[in-house]
């Protein structure tokens, strides 16, 4: 099998969809990664920075974007996808309501956690070819402290369009 196949979203070695935490991607929808049937959602399991990230999770589905500082120590970073510097109670609260603009549904694919970190693979609910589906958006890397509130939010998005692809 080619580098196009993989391009397509294809396994190299056997033509099929690729099977991602979740489920699986749908090779007709690339460069976009959207998944084929609705994702399983992750279990967060008992890690503290993990049961924070959820709760975070929970905070944007729910639209309760006004909580969402409260997850974080004071002086708590947030290093969103606009690359911004969100740093601060204040600079929190007033950063977080303006999500509600876009009022995204997320779920959690995966989990990778230790107590203290959590890394969480990202799926968005959007509108594809007239139909809500799932697309495999980024990762964000929670770092909560002893209280399990969060220290810092990364966000790492992958890019709509592909930057290069395998050539044959």
């Amino acid at each position: 099998m080619s580098g196009a196949d993989a391009a397509k979203g294809e396994d190299v070695f056997t033509g099929a969809p690729v099977p991602i935490p979740g489920g699986a991607l749908d090779p007709a929808c690339r460069p976009l990664d959207v998944y084929r049937d609705p994702p399983a959602k992750a279990d967060p399991g008992p890690s503290p920075a993990a049961r924070m990230a959820q709760g975070y999770i929970d905070c944007v589905n729910a639209r309760r974007y006004d909580e969402i500082s409260s997850l974080f120590v004071d002086d708590g970073i947030s290093l969103p996808p606009s690359q911004q510097v969100v740093q601060g109670r204040a600079a929190l609260d007033a950063f977080y309501p303006q999500i509600a603009r876009v009022g995204p549904k997320l779920m959690a694919v995966g989990y990778t956690s230790t107590d203290r970190d959590c890394f969480v693979e990202m799926a968005l609910e959007q509108e594809i070819g007239g139909k809500r589906r799932y697309v495999l958006v980024g990762v964000n890397h929670f770092t909560v402290d002893e209280s399990g509130k969060a220290t810092r939010v990364l966000s790492y998005v992958r890019a709509r369009e592909p930057v290069f692809t395998l050539k044959d």
